[in-house]
């Protein structure tokens, strides 16, 4: 049955793993749902594929909560794959995930085909510079709000994110090893950066 008066689901430390995750896509395909927060709930790769699988047909859902949760490399890739066709989605906060480098850069693969995330949060994911580096290529237009605090970034990821700031009005960049150079970089880049 359909309840489509359900607009906002919340399930945080339900702990209920992917069998949750698979019945949150159950409820994005029968409800008008514009919020899902499934955060500390143990929720894996099939729990990620399940809920990526109803993101491509979804048309209402605006805000996707994952935050430590185990969605790891293949978790990050299906979510990401399901960026292409989601156009209504606008917040996506997928904070420690253990998604790494490799992770984020399937991930990034599909991002830039999105043109409605507005807030993207990836803290405490170890992506390193070579995640950060090809998020960075991918960063979609509309993206307003990052968030990579505590990656293990360095230097030189720190100067290719200066390089693609676009229309960012939030950067988060703490807990990071940015080093002297990093820092130049990201205050050049701010030197003419309207949004930030």
């Amino acid at each position: 049955s359909r309840l489509p008066l359900l607009h906002s689901l919340r399930c945080s430390e339900c702990r209920g793993g992917d069998v949750l995750a698979q019945a949150a896509a159950v409820a994005l395909r029968r409800c008008s749902l514009s919020q899902l927060v499934l955060a500390h709930d143990h929720i894996g790769v099939k729990g990620a594929e399940a809920l990526a699988d109803a993101l491509q047909q979804n048309r209402q859902l605006t805000e996707l909560v994952l935050d430590h949760n185990q969605l790891g490399p293949r978790g990050a890739e299906a979510l990401g794959k399901a960026l292409r066709r989601n156009q209504t989605l606008l917040h996506l906060d997928l904070a420690h995930n253990f998604i790494g480098y490799k992770g984020v850069e399937e991930f990034s693969k599909s991002l830039w085909l999105n043109q409605t995330l507005q807030r993207l949060l990836l803290p405490y994911n170890n992506i390193k510079d070579k995640g950060a580096e090809a998020l960075a290529l991918a960063l979609p237009s509309s993206l307003q709000h990052l968030d990579l605090s505590s990656n293990d970034l360095r230097e030189s990821a720190a100067e290719v994110l200066a390089a693609s700031f676009k229309n960012l009005r939030r950067l988060d960049l703490g807990i990071n090893r940015l080093g002297d150079a990093g820092a130049e970089a990201l205050a050049n880049a701010l030197r003419g950066n309207d949004c930030l």
